[in-house]
């Protein structure tokens, strides 16, 4: 079992905090915080932040067509 999924079955409600270098692993967060360069760049809602066209959401479009790459 991944901590993802761990963490999205836990039926318990309570605060966590997830520091994660696969986009994946926060797509079911209810908030975001992007650091870049040592600061924070970006905070909101996963989707606001893929809608929102800044360096999050780049590296997402990154991540979702590295998903589909296959060799063959």
């Amino acid at each position: 079992m991944t901590i993802a999924r761990a963490v999205a079955d836990d039926p318990s409600a309570r605060t966590r905090v997830v520091v994660a270098h696969r986009l994946s692993s926060v797509k079911d967060a209810d908030h975001v915080l992007f650091p870049e360069n040592g600061r924070l760049a970006e905070q909101g809602g996963f989707a606001e932040r893929v809608h929102a066209g800044g360096r999050f959401a780049e590296l997402w479009r990154h991540h979702t067509r590295a998903a589909a790459w296959r060799i063959g």
